[in-house]
Parts: C-alpha cells; structure tokens; sequence
C-alpha cells in the first residue's frame, strides 16, 4: 500500500533582486506515522563558501531553532491538526514566520512511497535533493598504498606516541645502477628495514599480475644493493576484495617470495605484530 508522503524544502535566497535560491534543507510531513515530522539540514557552510559577506552564525542559529521547533511539535496535537489542514500556516505559526528574510519554506510538494521504512525514505529524498552532502558514500573503501602506509603509520602513532618519531619516517630516495626506488619508512633491527606498501586491491587479474611483475623485478634489481648495505624489503600487503581474485593474489605472494632478495612479506592482517615488532627493536635500541 502506498503510503504519503508530504515535503516542503527550505531555500536561501541572498537577494530578492537576482532571484537566486539555494537549497539548504528539507522538512518532512508523514502524516501517518508517529513521528511525523523531520527536518534535515545540509551544511550551512556551504554559503559561506558562496556568499562572502553573509553571517554564517546567525543562519546557524535559525536553523537549530527550526529543527528544535520540529522535534517540539512533532507530536503535537493541536499543530498536528493545523499541520493536517494548513500545512503552509502550521510553517508560518510553529516553524518559520513566512516574511521577507532570506530563509523560506517552499509549498509543499505531495508524493507517495510503498517503502514502510520511514529512515530508508528520507534517506532517498535527501541524496536527491542534496546529492554533494555525501560524496563519498557509495565510495567503496580502496585498500591501495595511502591505506596501508596511513594504517601503518596510525598503528605506530597509537602503539606509542614516541615510536613515530624514532623511525625514519621521511621518503627515503635509494639511486642505484641509475633507477631510482623510493620507501616510505626505515627502521633497524641489525638490518635496514625499508618499508614499501603493495596494494593489490585491483579490479582485474591483468592488473594483479603487472604489478606483481613490477615489484618482482624491482626486488631483483635492488638484491645487490640490499646485500651490499645489510637492507631489507619489507612490503606490506593488501589482499582484493573481490574474492575471485584471492586465488591469483596468493600466487602473486609466492612469486614475490620466491625472488631471492632481502625481503618480507606482510599481508594486512598481520600489520599488528609487525608494529609490536618494530616497536620491541626500535624503543630498544634508544
């Protein structure tokens, strides 16, 4: 059955003359539920962002009495029975005084909706009306190399505020036989530990495979410099999410672990005891 659904959108308008409108929140009239009102608000900053002379405070203020007033009269009997009847005048006596300030209300616009998830609706309506106020929602996480370095990083940072501080933890250039490798962090344990984060969170087998070839011959190249300057690779990896693709991921780890360098291999899953290591050597050492 389909129920109704009645809205009405709150628009800032910064001058009468040029008639421009920007929308910046919505307030939601289900007249057969419980709760039947709820106002959202989109971020207020994006005015300023548009305006440079507007008072972002005050507006700010506005708009937390409006969403109080509608948590207040929500249950409401007697502005419920306005609402019902008046929609327009219940706005103008018990949410915002219709004038001529740069905040108004539109009409209200009707709709009808089948889902009975009252969340789920709103939900909709909001990345409708306001699709930049969640970018990155339908984003999934990537787990590429700024993940896992920042996840490392973040590990070493909460382990001990110290540990940090203690490593090398600039971008460390290594020039040899005219290439060029860069690490993001060192540390010592007797070897030189260079740490280098592999992600293989890839769409397709082809991809996997390239940049398996890729870090395979960079740690053939880099075997005599490493043996020469007591180093070691440690690269820290990230598996697919595509389950499909753990079969050619797992050949990619035996491929990299059978290039006779100086080396380790750290999946993701294992980045803890990795940190706990560094941190019983490095904290030792100082």
């Amino acid at each position: 059955m389909n129920n109704k659904l009645i809205y009405s959108i709150l628009q800032y308008k910064h001058s009468h003359v040029l008639r421009e409108v920007v929308n910046i929140g919505v307030l939601f009239y289900f007249p057969r539920e419980r709760e039947k009102l709820y106002f959202y608000c989109s971020n207020p900053n994006r005015l300023k962002c548009l305006y440079n002379d507007i008072d972002i405070s005050y507006y700010k203020s506005i708009l937390k009495d409006i969403e109080d007033d509608t948590n207040k009269y929500s249950n409401d009997l007697l502005a419920n029975d306005i609402l019902e009847k008046k929609s327009i005048e219940f706005i103008d006596t018990f949410i915002l005084k219709s004038d001529d300030s740069s905040l108004q209300f539109t009409d209200f616009i009707t709709s009808l909706y089948s889902n009975s998830d009252r969340k789920s609706v709103i939900d909709q309506y909001i990345k409708l009306l306001f699709p930049y106020d969640h970018p990155d929602e339908e984003k999934p996480k990537k787990y590429d190399e700024t993940y896992i370095i920042n996840g490392f990083k973040n590990r070493l940072i909460n382990k001990n505020p110290d540990l940090f501080s203690k490593i090398s933890n600039k971008n460390i250039d290594i020039q040899y036989n005219n290439l060029n490798f860069k690490f993001d962090i060192a540390w010592q344990n007797g070897t030189m530990n260079l740490v280098k984060p592999v992600g293989f969170d890839l769409i397709e087998e082809q991809s996997i495979q390239r940049k398996t070839a890729e870090y395979c011959s960079y740690l053939h190249w880099l075997e005599p410099y490493l043996n020469d300057n007591n180093s070691r690779i440690d690269l820290l990896l990230s598996k697919p999410r595509n389950r499909n693709l753990y079969k050619i991921y797992t050949n990619s780890i035996k491929l990299l672990d059978d290039v006779k360098s100086p080396k380790r291999i750290i999946e993701f899953d294992g980045l803890d005891d990795y940190v706990d290591e560094v941190q019983k050597y490095v904290l030792s050492e100082n």
